[in-house]
């Protein structure tokens, strides 16, 4: 009887070892209340943003100089990022030259924005790698007052410390001499889990060129899920044979 024992443990043991890897990695919400000390930009600030109306801790970006970490990411996990934020009802988001603000997804340390001599807008810092991005749109209300949801994908096998910058505004029509651009309270951020598993990330600019359905080199393996779960019936299938087995002998 202790054999038998044994032997269902063992089954259920090598049962999990090999769901668990297949297991969906799921939504994964960023809580603020672990970036207190993480590194982050001069103008960016992790705190109860009361004066704007907020009661829980909002990262606020205040200006050029703003960026956050948001720790270690596996982000070949993930397709997606949905930020829900608030800003001035006035907040200017486009430039002077037509382009938008935007928030962006990096693996660089640092404000993203800079101002060289001569521009009039801010442009992206020389060799900074987005991972993804999205434009700011007009707010539907004052800072806490309003709600603003932006979704943007992704597609990477980045997997280590991911940085959320935001590329500012311009305007020098707006409160010369300075120019007018404004910053956002970030209230939430939630990673999405991708969709039909980890890919590899393609290059458009490849144009794909189609096979022959019947060329048995072009038959598609099993993802590397469904050859766990493939695997665990195949074992699960065995536990129960030597248990029937072992039942009849007794």
């Amino acid at each position: 009887m202790k054999k038998l024992i044994a032997l269902v443990i063992s089954c259920v043991l090598a049962l999990s070892a090999f769901l668990l890897p297949a297991a969906a990695a799921g939504d994964l919400e960023i809580d603020f209340s672990t970036l207190d000390t993480s590194k982050k930009g001069s103008q960016t600030t992790i705190h109860v943003f009361s004066p704007a109306g907020y009661t829980d801790t909002v990262i606020q970006f205040g200006g050029p100089e703003n960026y956050v970490s948001l720790g270690e990411i596996d982000l070949s996990q993930y397709g997606s990022v949905t930020i829900e934020y608030g800003a001035d009802m006035n907040a200017v988001f486009e430039s002077s030259d037509g382009t938008m603000s935007y928030v962006a997804l990096t693996s660089y340390e640092g404000p993203i924005a800079e101002l060289k001599d001569g521009d009039e807008v801010y442009t992206l810092v020389d060799g900074v790698d987005i991972i993804g991005q999205g434009e700011l749109e007009e707010v539907t209300g004052n800072w806490a007052g309003g709600s603003n949801t932006l979704t943007f994908e992704f597609n990477t096998n980045y997997n280590g410390e991911v940085f959320l910058s935001q590329l500012p505004a311009r305007d020098l029509g707006i409160d010369e001499p300075y120019g007018r651009g404004d910053g956002i309270a970030i209230t939430s951020i939630t990673f999405h889990e991708k969709e039909g598993g980890t890919t590899e990330p393609s290059d458009p600019s490849e144009p794909s060129t189609p096979s022959d359905p019947s060329d048995p080199s072009d038959e598609t393996p099993p993802e590397t899920g469904d050859a766990h779960i493939i695997f665990a019936v195949a074992a699960a299938g065995i536990a129960l044979t030597v248990l029937i087995r072992k039942k009849v002998t007794v």
